[in-house]
């Protein structure tokens, strides 16, 4: 099962042209945190979009949101959200 991994930080920085530092710096000076941080709140985002949105499984979707593991999306899904995604998607559909 393929998956879509998000850009890193490297790759990012060498598509604008300066370097990994800069691009650390101008984006906590302009958006109050740091890229990778950044890219992980918009992957549980994305995450929480298709457990409320789909039917796709939850190992398909984690997969998707670029989570190496099911067992890792689970455990970082739990720590920031608070419930399992299975619980989430249930909740959403109420």
């Amino acid at each position: 099962m393929s998956r879509e991994s998000p850009p890193q930080v490297s790759e990012l920085a060498a598509r604008l042209h300066i370097s990994r530092s800069r691009l650390n710096r101008v984006f906590q000076e302009q958006v109050g945190t740091t890229v990778v941080e950044f890219l992980k709140k918009e992957q549980l985002e994305e995450a929480k979009r298709l457990l409320r949105d789909t039917k796709v499984s939850i190992t398909k979707i984690a997969y998707r949101c670029g989570f190496v593991t099911r067992r890792n999306f689970y455990r970082v899904f739990l720590r920031d959200v608070g419930m399992t995604p299975a619980a989430y998607r249930l909740k959403s559909s109420n």
